[in-house]
């Protein structure tokens, strides 16, 4: 819940689904930065939760999709389906965080997010 209301704040003034993505990227990386334990409780509830586990995802990508359906009704951005897109762009994010951040335990190179935020650009924009 922490996670999702401080990338909500970060991003709610930001128009563009687009730019939306990007800086959520960015700045999910900088919340798991300082907060490092989440991918613990990640695992640990794997093993120990599945079921809360499978429900926090399940949630985060309901929510996801209600605004990517509204950037898709808009034309911003690919009309595919909007919970197949949630779960990818979580994915992206959470890998990204893990490579960069709990594996190397620094700080993320600049050329993370530039390569990052053109991949979201060119998977995104509509065709």
């Amino acid at each position: 819940r922490e996670m999702r209301y401080y990338l909500k704040i970060k991003t709610e003034n930001i128009q563009s689904r687009i730019e939306k993505e990007k800086v959520g990227i960015r700045e999910f990386l900088k919340w798991i930065r300082e907060n490092k334990d989440y991918y613990k409780l990640f695992i640990e509830a794997h093993v120990h939760r599945p079921n809360m586990l499978i429900w926090h995802y399940t949630k985060l990508a309901e929510r996801y999709s209600i605004g990517l359906s509204e950037a898709m009704r808009r034309g911003e951005i690919i009309n595919v389906d909007p919970e197949v897109l949630s779960y990818v762009l979580i994915g992206i994010s959470e890998i990204l965080g893990k490579r960069y951040v709990v594996w190397n335990n620094d700080e993320i190179p600049n050329h993370v997010i530039t390569e990052a935020n053109k991949i979201i650009e060119n998977l995104l924009r509509p065709k």
